[in-house]
């Protein structure tokens, strides 16, 4: 090959990649974000730094589940699981029921086959549940507790009835909270113990209480998103994570992840 020639075909070549070089870089562009790890209390400052919180936000991820970071990748800095809130009455009245566990076990069934759960659901599960643990008082409209310890007959409701999997943790501090955000960010609703009065989540002075989490929001210094069977006002309730830590802790920080 003559210098010529040489010189004539590394021109070319120059030339084709400098017409392809965009699309290169733009493939590159459109690669996932750098994943890396962040805390609760990471979070919530970079959200202080204000006009930077968008640009940072955007590069913050997590790899996988069972770490304590806060599920964020954008624009998942909030998320709401697509979730059908049902209250725990009907059947029974308010001031008896005990269908809290019930009623957060069919709206995890509704969630995962796609229908819209109602009363009528509840009342099939504690007729199951009455077949299934007999003279227990599920029958009755109020119906009767349910657990994850003793005769578990929330995991046994969720299992052999609902064909679902859960698992049943408890967390050590408020930080283990990123645990149960990290579940609705893999599309997992998570049923959560705290402490009900009157239809309000307390941290004294109520009674245990079954609760389902179906997001989170982690703009307003951070709040958690919950399908609350307790009252007639518990769709999509929003708390915060310091009140939902408070009465978290009361039933000694459980919670369980739920998927098909």
């Amino acid at each position: 090959m003559t210098h010529k020639k040489l010189l004539y075909l590394l021109a070319v070549l120059f030339a084709a990649f400098a017409i392809i070089q965009p699309s290169l870089v733009l493939a590159d562009d459109q690669a996932p974000p750098v994943v890396r790890r962040i805390t609760w209390g990471q979070v919530k400052a970079l959200y202080r730094q204000g006009a930077e919180q968008s640009q940072e936000m955007s590069r913050v991820g997590m790899k996988k589940p069972g770490v304590q970071t806060m599920a964020v990748w954008y624009p998942s800095w909030y998320k709401e699981l697509p979730v059908s809130w049902l209250p725990q009455v009907p059947p029974g009245d308010w001031g008896g029921t005990k269908n809290c566990g019930q009623a957060c076990a069919v709206m995890c069934d509704g969630f995962f086959k796609w229908y819209c759960p109602s009363s009528s659901a509840i009342v099939a599960a504690d007729s199951w549940l009455n077949g299934r643990f007999p003279g227990l008082g599920y029958a009755t409209p109020n119906s009767y507790y349910t657990h994850f310890t003793g005769r578990n007959a929330l995991g046994v409701l969720l299992t052999e009835r609902f064909g679902l999997r859960y698992g049943v943790m408890y967390g050590s501090s408020s930080n283990d909270i990123t645990r149960i955000v990290e579940a609705v960010y893999y599309g997992r609703p998570v049923i959560v113990g705290v402490m009900i009065s009157g239809g309000r989540l307390v941290s004294s002075g109520g009674v245990a209480h079954w609760a389902l989490v179906v997001g989170y929001d982690q703009n307003y210094g951070g709040q958690l998103i919950l399908n609350d069977p307790g009252t007639n006002s518990g769709n999509k309730k929003r708390i915060s994570i310091g009140d939902f830590d408070a009465t978290w802790q009361t039933q000694g920080r459980i919670y369980a992840p739920v998927w098909r």
